[in-house]
């Protein structure tokens, strides 16, 4: 059966997001998936993009046609005092009609499976939507677009209520992240999707073209294409840019591909310059393609970005590009490898030399050239889409704040045991503590089978469909770090006696390397050999999982190494022993960004961490840090260990510190 997707948008007017809407429309599989579109204003015939939306797309708009186009008349026009009142008096009657037909609309679909905000339009009505799964695209960096720092925060606080968060680049995920820190466990980023082969087809279309753009793109000329927005793009530096270029005696155009409020500003700044004949305003073009393959240069000129989209496209068509280094996209997309140039945001004459030198220099071309290609792929509808129906499903599945809530209510989790070293005698304990003797962890091995617990490991949990499957039966799960030697001698037979499985993380390294270098008190021990883990692996009783190469504290050490000794560690075990599905901070050691690296660069669906923590009691409060009860020395007797394992253990020591 088909899953239900509500979209809302905007308008179908040439714009950026407009663009990117469109795009995702013709890609979406529709033998998957049915969609449903509600956009805010029919604008009539300036509804360009309109045309692009797929037949079996319905289309509601919410808005009359005539309250729509009246709206915006005054809004391109509201430098007048009276026309602004007129404008907001105007927008207050759309606010009211738009959600009077939304939950009109709405009510007549039997069945919705997610509404997808794509333009963040419904953020003042999304806390009336019930009982649906709820995901919005931010495509813009929002303190940029919003100077005021309450409407600000209002804005964030409207995100908190979906379920999903998507912005369309990594750094505005980031910089967004850095000041919302409560929506950043919801946040992921897609990049818009290009559908690279229907650009190249439309950028060798010139049928549409008049006698007289035809007689334009046969010359020399620089090309923008964007909104006519001051608010956002940078025209001023644009302008200025030029006026120096042509100073310096370069003979190209400029032309400027869009329409918006801006225009008539524009034009000003244009004429005050006497460029009326260089600079020319071409307005919205349904093909700005095969005005971008023409063009000598592409120039792009913001003061803040969502993502570029128009970037990606003169990528697409392999031209030479020279952008602001604004947030948030431009350096994302023209970077590592490089690109195209980026210029200080308002630098007029930096932007003129990025020109010139892009212009002249034969060896910045050359080398752009050979790296577009490559960077091009990054943003293809295939790898795209794919992660689009990872997220989309992912949200409609996931129940993971009932489950948070569930485990809550009763106060109990599954207990995650942490152990290191299983030892015989006296004589192989270490400096550190970290040490069960074998009697203590046979005792509690027989504890467990009297009290009917059952051991699974981290793939097992993967498998599990609901929560109530976790609570089933008295599941627990016992991990062992480091892969010491005496796991081999004296944990292995434990766990076929009572025939219980554990999960083991390994290093890379023959040795307790990381404790001997940092402490001359401690001893050496030996770490299993290759040998010992290959017998580990097709005992059928030990799951592996990651430990880094080296035992390095993460979050202390470059990220870049960091995610060397992660992603090295995990390739040479899975070489050898089969998939992770786990992996253990060295130390319990981790911030975000180490995170992040398991989360996008691995394909690990869980890490645990030390029993200390933050007061995070679920699994689910966080699948990246995981919090472990620790069984040391001192509290391995039956008594302490019987307490461990009710499962409401973290439980009461949260609330001590309470």
């Amino acid at each position: 059966m088909k899953r239900t997707i509500l979209i809302s948008s905007g308008t179908f007017l040439m714009g950026g997001v407009e663009r990117a809407l469109v795009e995702y429309l013709n890609l979406i599989d529709l033998t998957k998936y049915r969609v449903i579109l509600f956009m805010d204003s029919d604008l009539g015939e300036l509804n360009v993009l309109e045309k692009g939306v797929p037949n079996e797309i319905e289309i509601i708009y919410l808005k009359s046609k005539e309250l729509a186009l009246k709206t915006l008349a005054f809004k391109r026009k509201k430098r007048k005092f009276l026309d602004k009142v007129k404008y907001e008096r105007l927008t207050a009657i759309e606010r009211k009609e738009k959600k009077r037909n939304f939950f009109k609309e709405y009510n007549k679909i039997k069945k919705v499976d997610i509404v997808i905000d794509f333009d963040f339009g419904l953020s003042k009505i999304i806390g009336e939507i019930k009982n649906v799964k709820k995901m919005v695209w931010v495509h813009s960096y929002l303190p940029e677009l919003i100077k005021n720092k309450k409407k600000l925060e209002r804005n964030i606080k409207n995100l908190e209520q979906y379920d999903k968060i998507i912005t369309v680049c990594k750094e505005m995920q980031d910089e967004l992240g850095k000041i919302a820190p409560k929506i950043k466990n919801k946040m992921d980023f897609i990049y818009n999707p290009f559908d690279i082969e229907r650009i190249i087809k439309r950028a060798n279309e010139d049928s549409e073209l008049s006698v007289l753009e035809k007689r334009l793109i046969e010359q020399d000329y620089f090309l923008s294409v964007s909104r006519l927005d001051l608010r956002s793009k940078d025209y001023k530096t644009l302008i200025d840019a030029y006026e120096i270029l042509k100073n310096k005696g370069m003979k190209e155009k400029l032309y400027i591909i869009g329409e918006g409020s801006g225009r008539e500003e524009i034009e000003l700044m244009i004429k005050s310059k006497k460029l009326e004949e260089d600079i020319l305003l071409l307005g919205e073009k349904e093909n700005p393609y095969i005005w971008m393959k023409n063009a000598k240069v592409f120039i792009h000129s913001s003061k803040f970005e969502g993502f570029g989209i128009v970037l990606v496209e003169a990528m697409v068509l392999k031209k030479m590009i020279v952008s602001s280094d604004c947030l948030v996209g431009p350096k994302e997309i023209l970077s590592e490898p490089k690109s195209g140039l980026l210029f200080r945001t308002g630098n007029s004459m930096e932007l003129a030399n990025r020109v010139e030198e892009i212009v002249t220099n034969k060896n910045i071309e050359k080398e752009i050239s050979e790296n577009i290609e490559a960077k091009t792929k990054s943003f293809g509808s295939e790898v795209v889409m794919q992660k689009f129906y990872s997220i989309v499903e992912n949200v409609i599945n996931d129940d993971t704040q009932a489950q948070i809530e569930f485990v809550y209510n009763r106060r109990k989790e599954m207990p995650i045991l942490m152990y290191h070293r299983v030892i015989r005698s006296q004589e192989e304990i270490g400096h550190h503590k970290t040490y069960i003797e074998y009697e203590k962890l046979e005792k509690q091995f027989k504890y467990l089978k009297k009290k009917g617990f059952k051991t699974i490991t981290f793939k097992d949990l993967s498998e599990m469909s609901s929560l109530s499957e976790r609570f089933k039966s008295k599941n627990i799960i016992l991990t062992f770090d480091d892969a010491y030697e005496d796991n081999y001698y004296n944990l292995l037979p434990l766990l076929k006696k009572y025939n219980f499985r554990a999960v083991i993380y390994v290093t890379n390294l023959d040795y307790n390397k990381w404790d001997v270098e940092s402490s001359l008190s401690e001893k050496r021990f030996n770490l299993m050999t290759d040998d010992m883990l290959t017998e580990m692996n097709k005992s059928g009783f030990i799951e592996f999982g990651g430990h880094t190469m080296n035992h390095p504290k993460l979050a202390e050490i470059e990220i870049e190494t960091a995610k060397k000794e992660i992603i090295e560690n995990k390739c040479r075990l899975e070489e050898k022993y089969g998939k992770l599905y786990s992996f253990s901070y060295p130390y319990g050691n981790t911030n975000e960004n180490i995170k992040r690296i398991l989360k996008e660069d691995t394909d690990y669906k869980y890490a645990v961490g030390i029993e200390t923590g933050d007061g995070r009691a679920c699994i689910n409060d966080d699948l990246y840090e995981i919090r472990r009860i620790n069984i040391h020395p001192k509290t391995s007797d039956i008594f302490h260990f019987s307490r461990k394992v009710k499962g409401n253990y973290i439980f009461k020591r949260e609330m001590k510190k309470k």
